[in-house]
């Protein structure tokens, strides 16, 4: 990973953390369905944020 992920990273964990804009929103990916997505880790190109379970992204830049 580089020097910028890492920062990245670091920016949006803990107090900083981005909720996914799903949250609570009942999804369906599959044949599963939940509502808990929780909070949006930093894609590996370092140009959004996105969500682990429903994939929504946020770009990084808008992100504050």
């Amino acid at each position: 990973m580089s020097d910028i992920i890492l920062a990245l990273d670091k920016k949006y964990s803990g107090a900083n953390a981005v909720p996914c804009p799903n949250e609570g929103k009942a999804l369906k990916v599959g044949n599963k369905s939940f509502s808990e997505h929780g909070n949006m880790g930093v894609h590996s190109s370092g140009a959004f944020l996105i969500c682990g379970r429903c994939g929504a992204q946020e770009p990084t830049s808008r992100v504050d």
